[in-house]
């Protein structure tokens, strides 16, 4: 049974997992009552459970007022991606004047943790192992702040591969894509580096809008893919 020393704690993990899972699929009402009932405990725990989904994104308020896991946008894909680009192709940069072996043998064993996550076919923890390789590279580039914005977007990155269904099959691809990157920068060239990443985004965010509904509005701004590869 759930822990009852911390039952809103333990409700949000839940929820959020559900989300992750894709077993709260986009625009599933969030009810009090109704989550409640599922979780087997009062509504008190699950509305602080709301309150951090809400603050992180992974739950949106209604027309009436009530919550619904949010639905994914062009205009959500498009600002997140544009953000990536701008941010992780600089922390590549830096990441590769920085390496060493230690951290490309932390690397490689979080690129394991990915495959064996996949492997079991949880998507929850396939998304966290994702969102540590991300960091990690950020961390790598010594610079906080980077580290910070990084940890932010990735949620976001986390939420839109839920949403979009790319949790799955697609991650072997992105897990290629990964030891691509970690293959840069072993080679100690910044460019390289930064190109591998950028191409990596590239190809996550195309497996992204591939799955969009058809009736996505076309006139959003930055609509159209770019890629935004330095020349090698």
């Amino acid at each position: 049974m759930h822990p009852r020393r911390n039952l809103t704690e333990w409700a949000y993990f839940t929820i959020k997992n559900q989300i992750l899972q894709g077993i709260l699929g986009p625009g599933t009402p969030l009810l009090e009552e109704t989550l409640s009932a599922r979780l087997e405990i009062s509504r008190t725990p699950v509305r602080g459970a709301l309150t951090r989904l809400v603050a992180e994104g992974l739950a949106a308020s209604r027309e009436d007022r009530t919550l619904q896991v949010p639905v994914l946008t062009l205009q959500d894909l498009e600002e997140t991606f544009v953000a990536r680009r701008t941010i992780e192709g600089t922390v590549m940069e830096l990441a590769c004047a920085a390496v060493n072996e230690l951290h490309l043998n932390r690397l490689e064993h979080l690129i394991w943790n990915e495959k064996m996550a996949l492997h079991a076919q949880d998507g929850a923890l396939t998304a966290a192992n994702d969102r540590m390789f991300h960091t990690y590279l950020a961390e790598m580039s010594g610079n906080s702040l980077f580290v910070e914005f990084v940890s932010r977007i990735n949620a976001k990155v986390s939420l839109l591969l839920a949403l979009s269904r790319t949790l799955g099959a697609p991650v072997a691809l992105a897990l290629k894509e990964h030891e691509e990157i970690v293959t840069a920068l072993r080679s100690g060239n910044p460019t390289a580096a930064k190109n591998a990443m950028l191409r990596h985004l590239h190809c996550v965010e195309k497996r992204i809008r591939e799955v969009l509904p058809t009736d996505t509005p076309e006139d959003l701004p930055g609509q159209r893919l770019r890629e935004e590869v330095a020349p090698s």
